[in-house]
């Protein structure tokens, strides 16, 4: 059975960013083990720059042993959250720093921790219209992804929720289109 990890960025529990990832997971046409990583109930240490983790390979901290497990033998990684100031969530953004861990392993290593390569999804909400962030948003997180052997495979944008709070058709469809080629 594949897997999926899913980093959910939101403080809301039944909000639009949880209303766009249950829309994702119902429209899947097959089975997968699902592990959900809430940022927010987690409560992950920001890192602290100390670099112990490119000398040991590990970080002082061990708030994300268990994701990191998963991260690793993962099929797709599924990254659902609001975007807050052009940016992601504070408790999400952590977790994004603390991989600095997989940066480490590959400048010393000159190889990926993570040997299995995988496909990411983002499912982005955001209370306003605005199509500049998405290429600030993407630059931000692309980074990131690289040292996790990942890339952007497709996103899912429901913005303007302030003002449209229902679903819209297009990104129903969108979200539909995206499973099926899964």
């Amino acid at each position: 059975m594949k897997k999926i990890v899913i980093l959910f960025g939101s403080p809301h529990s039944n909000g639009h960013t949880k209303k766009l990832l249950d829309l994702f997971l119902q429209s899947l046409n097959f089975k997968f083990e699902t592990i959900l990583f809430d940022a927010y109930k987690e409560k992950i240490s920001p890192c602290m720059g100390c670099d112990v983790c490119k000398k040991t390979n590990k970080c002082v901290f061990n708030d994300l042993e268990k994701l990191e497990k998963h991260l690793e033998d993962c099929d797709l990684l599924v990254i659902a959250s609001p975007i807050y100031n052009l940016g992601f969530p504070a408790p999400l953004k952590a977790i994004f720093d603390r991989f600095q861990i997989y940066y480490n392993y590959f400048i010393v290593n000159k190889k990926y921790r993570i040997n299995k390569n995988k496909k990411t999804i983002l499912l982005l909400t955001s209370g306003k219209k605005n199509n500049d962030f998405i290429n600030r948003f993407e630059n931000q997180i692309n980074y990131t992804l690289k040292y996790l052997n990942t890339k952007i495979y497709s996103k899912v944008i429901w913005d303007n929720t302030d003002k449209q709070p229902v679903l819209k058709n297009e990104v129903i469809s969108k979200i539909k289109n995206l499973t099926k080629n899964l």
